[in-house]
């Protein structure tokens, strides 16, 4: 299905959704999560590390952290996968959990799992979070990751310019990827329209709401060509099937 396609059918589902509120008894929120609700510590050469965010507002460092703790190692704070801004906007029934991976060769990336709650804001358009002081979309295609052993996984890469002034007047610059895609009950998709047409899809016809998982890696542009992609693709074949395995399924719960 085409995200354009896909935005319109969700819109006309969203709307049919809130006219037929009155006469809908409940939207069952089921806890089914389609993948695994963190990350893993390893995944094939690739070490991993804790990314974690101090939420004592006076503080509000982050830490990469070999060992998971709950204080912050300076002020003595809670830590949290989500920092302080991200807490204040999200729903609180939000889950996350963000690593950092570096392997033999020095590549670093850091990967951010996000899931969804009752609310549906606790994912949106990952574009919308890119755009800051210093930071400016620059372009964004699809790329496919090929396995041996299943069909390709379709990610979107989204190329991100960030500038910086040194303490002299100086301007430099620098180029990141942001690589993501979503999850939920059972579909994969790299498209924002199309995941809101699942989710309206289930809400409406089935009276069900499902977590859904929003995953992304960053990286940057430290080799020219297409290199720092094949290391991305390269970590995506090792994460994605530690990502399915033993995952936990719970019961459904009333909203």
């Amino acid at each position: 299905m085409k995200p354009a396609t896909a935005f319109f059918i969700a819109a006309g589902l969203m709307l049919g959704l809130t006219l037929a509120m009155p006469s809908l008894t409940r939207v069952r929120f089921v806890d089914e999560p389609s993948i695994a609700t963190s990350l893993p510590d390893n995944a094939g050469g690739w070490k991993g590390q804790y990314i974690l965010f101090c939420q004592n507002p006076e503080h509000a460092a982050g830490y990469i952290l070999d060992e998971l703790t709950t204080k912050c190692p300076e002020c003595g704070g809670d830590l949290n996968p989500l920092s302080i801004f991200e807490r204040a906007v999200l729903p609180d029934d939000t889950r996350a959990d963000k690593r950092q991976y570096t392997r033999s060769d020095g590549t670093i990336l850091q990967a951010a799992l996000v899931f969804s709650g009752r609310d549906r804001a606790s994912i949106h358009r990952p574009e919308v979070c890119l755009v800051a002081a210093g930071s400016e979309v620059i372009g964004n295609k699809r790329r496919l990751v090929t396995f041996s052993d299943r069909k390709p996984l379709d990610l979107q890469v989204v190329n991100v310019q960030q500038s910086r002034k040194l303490a002299d007047g100086q301007m430099v610059y620098g180029k990141t990827f942001f690589a993501y895609w979503f999850s939920g009950h059972g579909r994969e998709t790299a498209s924002h329209p199309v995941r809101m047409f699942w989710m309206a899809w289930d809400r409406i016809l089935r009276n069900r709401a499902y977590p859904w998982a929003y995953l992304s890696v960053t990286g940057i542009y430290d080799q020219p060509g297409d290199a720092p992609l094949q290391k991305l693709d390269d970590f995506i074949r090792e994460i994605y099937p530690l990502m399915h395995s033993n995952v936990t399924i719970t019961s459904e719960t009333k909203d």
